[in-house]
């Protein structure tokens, strides 16, 4: 299969794998994103997480423009996960949004139960402060309020 085809598939698979309204998470991990066709792994931060997708700071920039296949790898919970993927969008900043591409049932299932970890977590800690929401980020849909993956 042809690059711009293996990109276009992995891409579809992500979007049929989260609902849009899937909740996404604030989480504040080391990570790295693997260039697929160049092997390199840049350094960074996973900023935002989804069962479908993630938000990742990295330490150099990416092309604007330019829809990549991708490894996003980062540790969540004592559970290693390196997830194959599509940058969506990218900013001048180094901020990279990656959908996820298919994975495992049991991939699935371990990103799933780390995911309500941390869902729980950020509601107890927005219930002990005083009015406080918890510190969660709703799903946006692409293009609704600023620049949601």
């Amino acid at each position: 299969m042809a690059r711009g085809e293996t990109e276009k598939s992995i891409g579809q698979a992500a979007q049929q794998q989260e609902p849009e309204d899937m909740p996404r998470c604030a989480v504040d991990e080391e990570a790295a994103l693997v260039l697929v066709s160049e092997g390199k792994a840049i350094p960074g931060r996973v900023v935002e997480l989804s069962a479908g997708g993630c938000r990742m700071v990295l330490e150099e920039k990416l092309p604007r423009g330019e829809r990549a296949a991708v490894e996003a790898s980062f540790r969540l919970r004592g559970i290693a996960f390196r997830l194959s993927g599509l940058t969506e969008r990218t900013s001048d900043s180094g901020t990279v949004d990656v959908s996820f591409g298919p994975m495992s049932a049991r991939r699935r299932g371990d990103l799933l139960e780390v995911l309500c970890e941390v869902q729980a977590d950020l509601a107890a800690r927005g219930s002990e402060a005083a009015g406080a929401a918890p510190p969660m980020i709703a799903a946006l849909a692409p293009g609704a309020a600023g620049d949601g993956m």
